[in-house]
Order: C-alpha cells, then sequence, then structure tokens
C-alpha cells in the first residue's frame, strides 16, 4: 500500500482499467528524475482508502 501511495503523490496520469465488485484495476504512469516514464498497474480493493 506504501508504494500505491507514493507511486500516487508522482503520478503523472491515472487511468482505471477496470472496476469489478469489490476491486479497482488502476495504471499509474510517473516520470523519474532522467524524464523517462514508468508505469506500473495496481489492484485496490473494497474499503481502502486513498488520498489524491
Amino acid at each position: 500500500m506504501e508504494e500505491l501511495k507514493q507511486k500516487i503523490k508522482n503520478a503523472y496520469s491515472i487511468k482505471f482499467k477496470k472496476a469489478e465488485r469489490g476491486k479497482v484495476d488502476l495504471l499509474i504512469t510517473w516520470l523519474d528524475v532522467h524524464g523517462s516514464m514508468h508505469s506500473k498497474s495496481f489492484v485496490v480493493d473494497a474499503g481502502q482508502v486513498l488520498e489524491f
């Protein structure tokens, strides 16, 4: 969960890939210190709280 929170803080974009009963799949894209883009998928389960 900590990695997800950090990626949200540094996000260039956040896309909702899929929403199913009880979970949401997110694709988070961010820029590193060299300007390169990176992406990673995360699954957020029902009941988890995320701050933007």
